[in-house]
């Protein structure tokens, strides 16, 4: 059975809409699916640990993506581009986010982190210009604060709060 998804295993493949890893893959590699511009929707199984680099990066339709609980790392640039996707749902058992693993997701309004991603890189978000909230578990605030950029602090809320507006803060 499939433990793996190689490296450039469905690169370029322009037919591919929707996507169902089964249970028992582990890791999905480097450049896995890059450039498939019709992939619109994923679910990654709890077996997944690791998401490799820009293993969904320029996936241009992708609007969902499930992360199953028990992925730990996303690496660099792994949904880099992906300009159709909207919200994300980071689960607890997250310790890594490489840099720009969300970048250019130009349509990305709301991402949920968990209590705390001991590793996290501070241009995880760049170019998001849609970001309307970052929620985050209570008592979490100022632990994202402390890592992501200023520029962005305002966007970073408790879990149930009403989408901030950067008006608030002035």
């Amino acid at each position: 059975s499939v433990t793996k998804i190689g490296h450039d295993a469905f690169r370029n493949c322009s037919s591919l809409c929707e996507m169902v890893i089964s249970e028992g893959v582990t890791e999905i590699g480097e450049s896995a699916f890059s450039d498939c511009r019709t992939l619109r929707e994923i679910v990654i199984p709890s077996t997944v640990t690791k998401i490799g680099q820009w293993a969904f990066n320029e996936c241009y339709s992708l609007e969902k993506v499930v992360i199953s609980e028990g992925v730990a790392e996303i690496c660099k640039s792994a949904f880099l581009k992906c300009t159709s996707l909207r919200e994300v749902v980071i689960p607890s058992s997250v310790t890594s986010i490489g840099p720009f693993a969300f970048s250019g997701c130009s349509s990305l309004e709301i991402v949920h982190l968990p209590a705390a991603v001991p590793s996290i890189e501070i241009n995880l978000f760049k170019e998001c210009n849609n970001l309307k909230a970052i929620y985050v578990p209570e008592n979490s605030v100022d632990y994202y604060k402390e890592r992501l950029p200023v520029d962005i602090h305002w966007l970073i809320v408790e879990e149930g709060s009403p989408l901030p507006a950067k008006a608030d803060i002035f």
